[in-house]
Parts: C-alpha cells; structure tokens; sequence
C-alpha cells in the first residue's frame, strides 16, 4: 500500500477511523519531513493494508493542524480506531514506529516477520504524558535551597567586576556585554565575573 495524502477534513476523518492509522503532519519544504516521509514508505509497504498511512501537507490544510495543536514537524500520530494513542514530535525512524505500532495493535497489523522490531519505552496511558505522580503535590518548586539559585541569592548582579583568570587585572562590568567577550587589557586572555 502507498502513502495516502489527506487533503480534507473529510478525508483525515476517514483515515483515522481505521483499525489503525499513523498519520504524518509535515510540509514539503522541511528536509526532516521528507525524510520522514521515506521512512512512511518503507512502512507502508511493510504494513500492507493492515494498516493506513498517510500524510497531512500543513501548509495545504492548516485547519487540521491548528485542530490537532501541531506546533512542530514532522509529528505523526497513531490512531487506533478514530483515537489518538500516541504522538511522535520530530524525524522517528522506522524501527521506533514499527515497535510503536506492535505496541498498538500489531496483532491486528499483523507485521511481516523479520521487521526488525526492537522494543522502546512507551508511556502507559497510551497519551504521551506519562504516569501520574505519586506525590502530595503540595510543591512549590522551590527545590533544597527554598528556591535561591546555588548561590543561596547572591548572584553578581548588573554591578561588580570583570577578572582576568591569568594576570588578576579587574574592569568594571559593562551591563550587557558578558565578560567573557571582554580581553584583558593587559595579557589580552578572555575575562571572568569576578
């Protein structure tokens, strides 16, 4: 089976309502999604039609990735009968894919033996986000210091001074310019904040 290109909402519904879809959001203009589209290839031919592939152009329908909250390319999701199961944000290679998909619903899928399927982590809600904390979730990030930087709060500040690590010679720190784009002038080596 070949890659399919969804060019409407209608046509995006019906492709993610099969048993299982994995749907690419990508422009042709992105060297990362054309790579990806590649790998979909290699995918599509592997997964037959057990499975639909497909891709949304979004500089075609910008309308289905503001929907979907598409903020990177390439994403693709798989869906498993019309609900989204997994999101991956950026360029995944085939074997990543191929073990998602197992995880998903290979018995439907059915992979060609000899897929080269290695198993990756997946998150257990089948959402991306991960469990739940087990925590009280009373915290305030604040962290061991209460929240002070490492320096318990004493940072250097827009004062203070410029240092040469080799000669000791000091300049007064120019607000902006970071002293390490300073030179001594004396021994010419690159500044510290002292």
């Amino acid at each position: 089976m070949e890659v399919r290109e969804i060019r409407s909402a209608g046509a995006f519904s019906k492709a993610k309502n099969h048993e299982l879809a994995v749907i690419d959001f990508g422009a042709p203009w992105s060297e990362a999604c054309r790579l990806q589209d590649l790998i979909l290839q290699r995918l599509a031919f592997q997964l037959g039609d057990r499975a639909c592939i497909a891709t949304v152009n979004i500089d075609r329908t910008p309308d289905l990735a503001w929907r979907f909250g598409i903020q990177v390319i390439p994403t693709l999701v798989i869906f498993h009968k019309g609900r989204e199961v997994q999101r991956f944000v950026g360029l995944h290679s085939e074997d990543i894919l191929l073990a998602a998909i197992n995880r998903r619903g290979a018995h439907q899928a059915n992979l060609k033996k000899g897929s080269g399927i290695k198993e990756v982590m997946v998150m257990p809600r089948g959402d991306g986000t991960g469990p739940r904390g087990q925590g009280p979730g009373t915290g305030r990030g604040m962290g061991r210091s209460g929240g002070k930087g490492r320096g318990g709060g004493f940072g250097a500040g827009p004062g203070g001074d410029c240092v040469c690590p080799n000669c000791g010679e000091r300049l007064p720190h120019r607000m902006g310019s970071p002293c390490y784009e300073r030179k001594c002038p004396k021994c010419g080596t690159a500044m510290t904040r002292g």
